[in-house]
């Protein structure tokens, strides 16, 4: 271990875009005021990008596929990459669909950033409180999940 990297007796700490406390886990403040500053994509370039962005922040919102599902429609058909075999095989369904930034987009992009910057932090379990199990119908699968639901 290094001292020079050792943080002792802190209240927090932030890793990785993430500030790790008592409380649990949230979003690092200064990303978050990066999301805030963040322009209106003009291409699918910067749309991407926007998206790689926000995308390492998804189980801090609710829904966040249903969201941001308008913004990934704009993606629909442009390929990143495409492999030798989607080529081959023609695996390539579905036409590009043309840019067109409309207020359903605008309304998913505020939305978006309004929910990342919103207070919301990812607490750590209570193992005084009672578990909720469900069992997950996944073929092959014989485990659990367990949920703790704040009741407030």
């Amino acid at each position: 271990m290094k001292p020079s990297k050792c943080e002792l007796f802190k209240q927090s700490i932030s890793y990785l875009g993430h500030v790790i406390s008592e409380a649990g886990i949230s979003t690092d403040p200064e990303k978050v005021s990066a999301v805030v500053e963040w322009p209106r994509p003009t291409n699918i370039k910067e749309l991407r990008q926007f998206l790689g962005f926000i995308g390492y922040y998804r189980r801090f919102v609710e829904n966040f596929a249903k969201v941001v599902a308008p913004l990934n429609n704009l993606l629909r058909g442009h390929e990143t990459k495409t492999s030798k075999k989607q080529k081959k095989y023609g695996r390539m369904n579905h036409k590009p669909v043309p840019w067109r930034w409309t207020d359903v987009e605008e309304m998913a992009f505020t939305i978006i950033k309004d929910k990342l910057t919103s207070p919301s932090i990812l607490g750590f379990a209570d193992y005084s409180m009672p578990l909720s199990c469900i069992r997950m119908p996944v073929p092959k699968v014989k485990e659990q999940s367990c949920i703790r639901t704040k009741e407030e």
